[in-house]
């Protein structure tokens, strides 16, 4: 080989291990100078307008328990205030998927003088709220603010009531109310804080304006019809 042959080559040769030189300082510059993936970051390329599935999804499932079980069983306790006399309430209820439900009050004066004694009432209770806002993803967050939304509730009853100095259930009428309470802790079980303004109708009598505060409990069970889906 002669002289001007092996110069070419070793100029060859040092020229390809510079661009290779070259090409692994850009492959290793990038590689430091890249964001690792992380499967808690977002993935999608920062174009305009594009979904970002972290930031699109909702702050919460909107349901906070209530399909663990599809009765709502809620008990409480608290005062009803009925034009100057006050009397003490047990109240119950059942509701159906936290939708439609049956409710029971007792009430009991404190005082002997009171205007009317004792009263019990049963009738039909509506919270129209939840299954439209959660099946269209309404949902907002927190949980205390949902849930309170979704309590809001419509009564509508009969009572029959003991007056001073007469018999239980000498007289009787209608009621309708609304209500709504507030989870204490953010959750469809557990302790509640409820109160309701209601309106009873006895006869031709004007109505009587009543209000109801009451801490309350609620419990979800399953029925032998969900059991056995």
């Amino acid at each position: 080989m002669t002289a001007s042959a092996r110069s070419r080559r070793r100029g060859i040769q040092t020229l390809l291990l510079s661009v290779a030189l070259g090409v692994g300082s850009t492959a290793r510059a990038q590689e430091n100078a890249a964001p690792r993936w992380d499967p808690g970051e977002s993935t999608t390329s920062p174009v305009g307008d594009a979904v970002r599935p972290r930031d699109d999804a909702a702050p919460t499932d909107g349901v906070y328990g209530r399909f663990e079980g599809d009765l709502d069983f809620g008990l409480g306790l608290g005062a009803e205030l009925d034009e100057g006399d006050a009397r003490g309430t047990f109240r119950t209820s059942l509701h159906y998927f936290y939708t439609a439900g049956l409710y029971a009050t007792y009430r009991d004066a404190f005082s002997d003088e009171a205007e009317v004694r004792r009263v019990f009432s049963l009738g039909v209770d509506m919270r129209p709220a939840f299954i439209p806002r959660w099946s269209k993803n309404m949902q907002q967050g927190p949980g205390f603010l949902d849930l309170a939304l979704d309590s809001i509730s419509l009564g509508l009853g009969a009572f029959w009531e003991q007056p001073q100095g007469r018999s239980f259930a000498s007289d009787r009428g209608f009621e309708t109310s609304l209500g709504f309470g507030v989870p204490l802790l953010g959750t469809a079980t557990g302790p509640w804080f409820e109160s309701r303004a209601q309106l009873a109708f006895r006869g031709s009598e004007s109505a009587r304006p009543e209000f109801f505060f009451l801490l309350g409990f609620h419990a979800l069970a399953l029925s032998p019809l969900a059991r056995a889906q």
